[in-house]
């Protein structure tokens, strides 16, 4: 069957595409497109800049346009995978793991407040992967935006590598009911997981194998929640998958205080 919508996955800070591997193939999987590009740290248009952010916009919001670059550089990966040409489905869904994670809430807030109703309905939901809130305060600005629009985390605890869940801490004021959870014994590398390495290891600590395993299904779920715009009842509070993970203080539920 033909991928339907696609992801765009945004690594980190002083990251890249690489340490997301693993998360990209547990995508994947599930039947969606990933677009997942390496962005400098530094410079004009590194992560945690406006402009980048900006562009990442406009790139999205004319993505299925004939002769846009992101239809380019999606036909060039077919063709490199010997893959017939094909059409970049309409519907997308953003998810980003630390300050990616504030990234893609900019572009999210960009997007649902275009002008364009054919742009902003395209923009289907938000997961977020321990998200570090960025130096100007993006997210906190750009959530407002986002309040009919989907928006869920998979929160570590309070640390150095994630500035003591400041990205967590903007977003539950702003949203209401169920916001996502958090792992306990989580790690900022948890959202790498496998494909992760020693730099993030060194400074942020090692994954477990159950957080993990607990990152991947829930993300993989709800991206696909959302991108189908159907519940699975076993990723969300009182299913099945959820309340067993709960049980084994896996994880916790975080729930919006708007």
């Amino acid at each position: 069957m033909a991928p339907t919508g696609f992801v765009w996955l945004q690594h980190g800070f002083a990251r890249s595409n690489d340490a997301l591997i693993d998360l990209q193939k547990a995508y994947a999987a599930r039947g969606w497109i990933v677009v997942s590009p390496t962005i400098s740290a530094f410079g004009t248009c590194s992560i945690n800049a406006a402009v980048l952010h900006q562009g990442i916009a406009t790139l999205l919001a004319g993505s299925t346009a004939g002769g846009s670059a992101l239809e380019a550089s999606y036909d060039a990966a077919r063709t490199k995978l010997g893959l017939p040409a094909a059409n970049l489905p309409s519907a997308f869904a953003l998810s980003g793991h630390s300050a990616g994670g504030a990234a893609v809430t900019v572009v999210g807030g960009a997007l649902a407040s275009n002008p364009s109703g054919a742009v902003s309905s395209r923009l289907k939901g938000i997961v977020l992967l321990d998200p570090v809130e960025n130096a100007d305060n993006g997210m906190a600005a750009n959530l407002p935006k986002l309040t009919g629009t989907t928006v869920l985390t998979i929160s570590g605890g309070d640390s150095s590598c994630n500035s003591n869940s400041s990205g967590t801490k903007v977003l539950l004021p702003k949203r209401t009911g169920f916001a996502g959870v958090r792992l306990p014994s989580g790690c900022h590398c948890d959202a790498e997981g496998d494909s992760t390495d020693a730099l993030c290891t060194l400074a942020c600590g090692t994954p477990k194998a159950a957080n993990k395993a607990a990152l991947k299904h829930l993300a993989g779920d709800w991206v696909t929640d959302i991108l189908r715009a159907k519940a699975n009842p076993s990723a969300y509070p009182g299913g099945e998958y959820y309340e067993k993970t709960k049980a084994a203080g896996t994880i916790t539920t975080l729930t919006g205080t708007a």
